[in-house]
């Protein structure tokens, strides 16, 4: 299964929760809408959940670059232009998969107010390698690692996923 795919699972599952329509308009990728919800508005869907219940974090990519050329770009976190903002992920005490649900705008604010406590990442050279291999232009990064518990701590929602996630 590729990216693609994988992500498009994930959105299936959000629209069978909790209504809505797949994106495939690409022009709407460019402020990373994935669904169109029943009353018009747009979502970004993150699918976290393995490297959450790993690592107990979440990802927010804040830019992207192209080793080969230098050229660099904002990262989701940036440029997202959508409504809402829902990531599935695992709660870190009950280790059921949850949807956390937020505006963009709450999730910036977040990242913004601890920037400077939060965890950084760099993409690792075989994330490079499989990014290359989707066939991505940009394929380096990096980002903030969020712990989910922090999130809940700081009141961001969460509903329990109602249906069964396949790899």
């Amino acid at each position: 299964m590729n990216d693609i795919e994988k992500f498009s699972n994930t959105e299936l599952l959000y629209t069978k929760q909790f209504g809505g329509t797949h994106i495939a308009d690409s022009r709407q990728w460019l402020i990373d809408a994935d669904v169109l919800t029943p009353d018009g508005k747009t979502v970004s869907i993150k699918d976290q959940l393995e490297s959450s219940r790993k690592y107990g974090n979440i990802a927010v990519e804040a830019e992207t670059s192209n080793p080969d050329n230098g050229a660099t770009k904002a990262g989701w976190l940036e440029y997202i232009g959508t409504t809402g903002f829902a990531t599935l992920c695992v709660h870190p005490k009950t280790k059921e998969a949850i949807w956390i649900r937020c505006t963009p705008a709450k999730l910036k604010a977040f990242v913004k107010q601890h920037e400077k406590t939060l965890r950084k990442y760099k993409l690792l050279p075989w994330t490079i390698e499989h990014n290359r291999k989707q066939g991505r232009t940009f394929v380096d990064g990096w980002g903030y690692l969020i712990s989910v518990q922090a999130l809940l701590d700081a009141g961001f929602s969460y509903t329990v996923l109602n249906q069964k996630y396949n790899t």
